[in-house]
């Protein structure tokens, strides 16, 4: 942060105009064929969990689920109103991260300059990973919007406490502000932890930078995070005892770690196919321009340097801690909340190339700098078009590129426009890598009057997401009068089982469709005669 002396007063019409703007760019962006790709198995399970009520929502986060029992109780309310569906499903992850580049606006501007906030929330929403978590219905993005929204909060807090025109009622209040945006991000997700951690060391770098404040000003800042120590605690040793749902997580190696820091944290995208080439150069170029902004921070925003250097670094070394302590947690979907650090990093790098007007009024004992050349406008520009083209590029790849898991949304428009309307259809579900209760969770329109002869009459578990299949000769049994079977599945060995017992009673199956992770064939009964 900067000495509010040192500040040159930006209107905040200027500020919140900017703000509004960015969020109705990035909504916009980002909820466009928000619905294309295939939904996967953690946006399965957003759906059961918050399709169920708060009580039995309640039993199950009992036994799993617990660091998302928040998210699923927003998304149940959520539901409760618009239904669900593949765009509803994401819609809420799609405007929190235009929630999230509009809020960059006043952070930048109290860190830096307004340009800097408006850069910011510009590069955060062209991102690979803002691309990836705005179409995901998981807590990612509402999390990123968390970061977002403390960080900015913790600014206000500091510089009031070191404002000693500010009473004490203008430090508490935005100290309450700040427990309840950090508790509801820890809810969200328990590794937040680590961003409040880098907090407090910024706001110990921030208040003892020119001489500690009275404690009656450090007051309110100290019981804030006391407070969410107190708060957290039981939280994180009830999550601990669920550490089974992650045991596919392993302890990362050294080039795990660096590759996660340098790429894929910020420039990868998940669940489709997509060359590591090209989210290489981006990176590159995204840290070119990071060493060049944190380079400028340190030298002339030291403050804001800290602020911003922390809340990227200590989660990531937080994590390596809890890996190295024998529960491994290392993984990119875990550090989403440290991408709007990396965003203003790179802001302050573009800014400081085409020349910051407030670092052209000179301040005690500082010189104006001067302007940048014509050569250094063209090349920081040349380097945001390649950033700009690589969020381009993962913005179509997260919409319409080929899945790395079962295509379900294949499945689902092969069965909906395979189907006669007079058929009595049915569905059987062979070898897959996930789960095929996935699909009528996903796509329950398009399988409306499909009897599920694998999971159908199956009790939900109270204690677990999914229930246990029949296998799938006990399920091709149970075919009674139907017309049609839909098997869905591998091409092995329960395919096999499952074609000779329809052909015992009279199914040929001739049209196929292969899709990623298995095969979708319709098996039609023909005349016994």
């Amino acid at each position: 942060m900067t000495s509010p002396a040192a500040r040159v007063p930006v209107p905040s019409r200027t500020v919140w105009t900017s703000a509004v703007v960015l969020f109705v760019i990035g909504v916009v962006l980002h909820a466009v064929a928000v619905d294309q790709r295939t939904l996967w198995y953690d946006e399965s399970a957003t759906v059961i969990g918050a399709g169920r009520s708060f009580a039995q929502l309640g039993e199950l986060v009992r036994h799993v689920d617990l660091v998302h029992a928040a998210y699923y109780a927003l998304m149940h309310l959520w539901f409760d109103v618009v239904g669900s569906s593949a765009f509803t499903i994401r819609l809420p992850s799609a405007v929190a991260a235009a929630a999230a580049a509009a809020l960059m606006v006043p952070l930048g501007a109290r860190l830096v300059s307004v340009r800097v906030g408006v850069l910011s929330g510009a590069v955060l929403l062209v991102l690979p990973a803002t691309a990836f978590g705005a179409t995901n219905g998981r807590s990612g993005m509402c999390q990123v919007l968390a970061a977002v929204a403390a960080s900015t909060v913790l600014v206000v807090v500091l510089d009031r406490v070191r404002d000693t025109t500010a009473g004490l009622g203008r430090i508490w209040l935005p100290s309450a502000a700040y427990v309840v945006v950090a508790a509801l991000a820890i809810a969200l997700q328990l590794w937040f932890v680590f961003v409040v951690v880098a907090h407090a060391v910024v706001a110990v770098l921030v208040l003892g930078a020119r001489g500690r404040p009275p404690v009656a000003r450090l007051a309110p800042v100290a019981t804030a995070f006391v407070v969410l120590a107190v708060a957290t605690l039981p939280f994180a040793l009830a999550a601990s005892h669920q550490s089974a749902q992650v045991s596919w997580l392993r302890a990362p190696d050294v080039t795990g770690v660096l590759t996660t820091l340098w790429r894929d944290e910020s420039f990868s995208v998940g669940l489709v196919e997509r060359s590591a080439v090209g989210a290489s150069v981006t990176a590159s170029v995204g840290w070119v321009l990071a060493a060049v902004g944190g380079a400028r921070l340190f030298r002339r925003h030291r403050e804001g340097f800290w602020s911003v250097a922390l809340w990227w670094a200590v989660p990531p070394v937080g994590l390596l801690l809890v890996s190295a302590a024998g529960s491994p947690a290392f993984s990119a979907r875990y550090l989403v909340f440290c991408v709007p650090a990396f965003a203003l990093l790179m802001a302050v790098g573009i800014d400081t190339v085409l020349g910051d007007p407030l670092d052209r009024v000179p301040r005690a004992g500082a010189q104006a700098v001067p302007r940048p050349s014509w050569l250094g406008r063209v090349a920081v520009c040349a380097l945001a078009l390649v950033l700009v083209a690589g969020g381009a590029q993962a913005w179509v790849l997260v919409r319409w590129g080929t899945p790395t898991t079962q295509d379900w949304k294949t499945v689902a428009e092969t069965i909906s426009a395979g189907r006669r309307p007079a058929d009595r259809s049915a569905l059987v579900y062979g070898e897959l890598g996930r789960t095929g209760f996935q699909l009528g969770v996903d796509y329950p329109e398009a399988l409306r009057g499909v009897d599920d002869l694998t999971f159908g009459g199956s009790e939900q578990p109270s204690d677990a997401l999914w229930p246990v299949a029949r296998d799938p000769e006990e399920a091709v049994a149970a075919v009674g009068d139907h017309d049609v079977v839909w098997y869905v599945g591998s091409s092995g060995a329960s395919l096999r089982g499952v074609t000779e017992e329809l052909h015992e009673r009279h199914f040929r199956g001739d049209d196929r469709t292969r899709f990623r992770g298995g095969i979708v064939i319709e098996f039609r009964r023909i005349s016994s005669d």
